[in-house]
């Protein structure tokens, strides 16, 4: 027979699981943000220096070289690169740029190693703005932690190409008990697989919440399966709930 009091605690531990909520977060424009800023070395006679300076983002750059010519648009290469780039764990920056070029451009020449060349800069920007990235607001991990130290499990949501991530990741992935990467799960938001899989990781909790800045790719699906979802400019509301 089990004790009275121990059955009454094994009670409170599978209530406390059921009011603790699964919490996750998007990433990109919702935690962080790039900001396109990179180092460039510059020269003048003998002296050789490192400046920092503002680059365009290669999504904007790569449109604008070619979008007149091939009637190209930026929702429609990003919905690409979210599809395809952002699914598997393709190895470089180097390596995106000649997909894209191949997608988009085919009949453009894909010269990443030609200094100048439009090919080359798409791949510095992607790569150089990827590594730029910085916390929106710098409370924002100690945020987190909160949540985590009121008992819910805090998961992080990301569209994001592997070499991004690998860019990222020891930045960010110590704030969060799970993260789900699209390039290493192999879909991305807003395939309904994506919540799917992050319930199936807390069989246990039937609360779930889910913070992002975009509707279409963060919000609807989650809403659609009964999670609670809130728009990232509104997303410390949670700690609030908290008090």
């Amino acid at each position: 027979m089990v004790p009275a009091t121990m059955g009454r605690n094994c009670s409170l531990q599978k209530r406390d699981e059921k009011m603790n909520k699964v919490i996750c977060f998007d990433l990109y424009n919702t935690l962080v943000i790039e900001t396109n800023k990179g180092l460039m070395e510059v020269s003048s006679g003998e002296c050789h220096q490192e400046v920092e300076v503002s680059i365009p983002n290669y999504l904007d750059y790569f449109v604008e070289q070619f979008g007149g010519k091939y009637a190209l648009t930026k929702d429609g290469v990003y919905a690409y690169v979210r599809d395809n780039l952002m699914c598997r764990a393709v190895s470089s920056f180097e390596e995106m740029t000649k997909l894209l070029f191949s997608r988009f451009v085919p009949d453009e020449p894909c010269t990443t190693r030609i200094v100048d060349s439009v090919a080359n800069n798409v791949e510095w920007y992607w790569r150089v703005g990827s590594g730029s990235t910085e916390w929106i607001e710098s409370s924002f991990p100690e945020k987190l932690n909160r949540l985590r130290d009121s008992g819910h499990k805090v998961v992080l949501i990301t569209n994001c190409t592997f070499s991004a991530w690998q860019k990222i990741q020891s930045k960010v992935e110590r704030y969060f008990d799970f993260c789900f990467v699209s390039s290493i799960e192999g879909f991305s938001k807003p395939d309904q697989r994506v919540w799917e899989k992050v319930e199936s990781w807390f069989p246990e909790r039937g609360r779930f919440t889910m913070v992002g800045d975009s509707e279409e790719n963060d919000l609807i699906v989650p809403r659609s399966r009964g999670w609670k979802t809130i728009p990232a400019h509104d997303m410390w509301q949670i700690l609030k709930e908290e008090k």
